[in-house]
């Protein structure tokens, strides 16, 4: 009886990885260069992104939709250095998610404050939907 026991641990253990490992596959995926490009110019009437001069740098200010194509907002990358379409691909000098809040009007928001010499080369990554969902990405544009 105990063998029988132990055999049966062991069959629910191996269905157990089988199955996690399944899902973990099943989850994984991989989105083009492409496909971000065209999103973004999609939906680029839809973001905003505003930026202000102060004595030392720049304040910038972005409202993006709560959601796009269906899906819900996840969340906002700021990437200093080239776009980071696949996050795998760390080609960027630095990013950080920022910190957002609701609005009024079924909007997202997002403020940070940037220093003139580090003024160039932001881009701003928005992320929809759960796995597989959908990003966005547009270059910060200092005045």
């Amino acid at each position: 009886m105990i063998l029988g026991t132990k055999r049966l641990a062991m069959v629910v253990l191996f269905i157990s990885v089988c199955s996690i490992s399944s899902s973990v596959v099943a989850r994984t995926c991989v989105i083009s260069e492409g496909a971000v490009h065209d999103w973004s110019d999609k939906y680029k009437e839809l973001i905003q992104i505003d930026t202000q001069k102060d004595e030392d740098g720049y304040m910038v200010e972005v409202s993006v939709p709560a959601k796009m194509d269906g899906k819900k907002f996840k969340h906002i990358w700021l990437f200093k250095g080239k776009p980071a379409y696949d996050a795998t691909k760390m080609d960027h000098d630095f990013g950080m998610p920022l910190g957002t809040w609701k609005g009024s009007n079924k909007t997202i928001h997002s403020v940070y404050a940037v220093k003139s010499f580090l003024a160039k080369d932001n881009y701003l990554s928005v992320s929809y939907g759960e796995d597989c969902g959908m990003y966005v990405e547009y270059r910060v544009e200092f005045k």
